[in-house]
């Protein structure tokens, strides 16, 4: 089997052999943000003999996977001379082609809409979205110059849940199965295939470095408790480990025939059902309770007896 040059951010780039099957070994690019989903992503393509090209903002940040054997790139999805940068770099050191692009840059914002801070909505939709598509834009051309490329993107369950307190969040990611619905008819005379990650609860630093400080003057200050405790927020007790879930991920996307949406995570069976089977109003009425608003309208009922 013929060595494979290197590849850019969250890319993979197939071989062929005597079969004529597409074989993933050693032709991969891959492209993930530090720690977290990403680092493990990386280290199990890595692990099956792929060619890795790893991204994050800082590249110290990668000291681990560069320890490896990894190579890695500094890599800022939201400043278009970062990903073309980047692009021109693979580019070079691997002939012009990759076989698989992974998006995996994600932010989580979580707060009552009426609370939102209209700058840190842009920079979510910026960075889930927006930078999906720049970054799908740019490495393209090195992808149908593989004769078999694959995109892989980053949504979740919650891109079909109506979780309470994460409108913003839940949209970027509804937005995301959109383009991806729409690029793999676009993409595919180019024999590319898109893959929707529809992830489900995984043990990440995502919600942990969010900020859910409610200001002082919400209409939700009633429920400021429920905010400050990134429990309900994280809930790592139930969570698929990354490394578990990047193992199941990595193994379905280096198929030759892959699934167009792929499962992966803790709860994704029980939130399929439910959004499948459940009627829209009974769904919103879990998820209410869950987030506790049956007793924050009781509250709100009885202060106003009392006005």
């Amino acid at each position: 089997m013929a060595s494979s040059p290197p590849l850019p951010p969250v890319l993979v780039s197939p071989t062929q052999n005597a079969s004529n099957r597409v074989d993933y070994r050693l032709r991969d690019a891959f492209s993930c943000s530090a720690g977290g989903i990403g680092h493990e992503l990386a280290k199990v393509y890595f692990a099956k003999g792929v060619r890795v090209f790893a991204t994050a903002r800082r590249l110290e940040s990668m000291n681990e996977l560069a320890s490896l054997g990894i190579e890695t790139f500094a890599l800022d999805v939201n400043k278009a001379e970062s990903i073309e940068a980047v692009k021109q770099k693979i580019t070079e050191i691997n002939g012009g082609r990759l076989d698989i692009l992974f998006n995996n840059a994600g932010k989580a914002y979580s707060l009552p809409n009426s609370d939102y801070d209209m700058n840190q909505v842009s920079e979510l939709f910026n960075t889930n979205v927006v930078s999906i598509i720049a970054m799908c834009k740019a490495f393209t051309p090195l992808l149908i110059a593989s004769g078999h490329g694959k995109i892989v993107n980053m949504s979740s369950i919650l891109s079909f849940l109506p979780l309470p307190f994460a409108a913003a969040y839940c949209a970027t990611k509804a937005a995301l199965n959109a383009y991806g619905d729409s690029l793999r008819v676009e993409l595919k005379p180019f024999n590319i295939d898109v893959i929707t990650i529809m992830a489900g609860i995984i043990k990440s630093n995502i919600f942990n470095n969010a900020d859910y400080k409610l200001p002082e003057n919400s209409a939700y200050a009633g429920m400021r408790a429920y905010f400050d405790n990134k429990e309900h927020f994280a809930v790592e007790k139930q969570a698929m480990p990354a490394d578990v879930f990047a193992r199941s991920v990595v193994a379905r996307t280096l198929k030759s025939s892959p699934p167009k949406t792929l499962w992966a995570g803790a709860f994704t069976t029980p939130a399929w059902i439910v959004s499948t089977f459940l009627p829209s109003w009974l769904l919103a009425k879990i998820l209410g309770l869950g987030a506790g608003l049956p007793t924050f309208a009781k509250q709100l009922r009885a202060d106003k007896k009392q006005a």
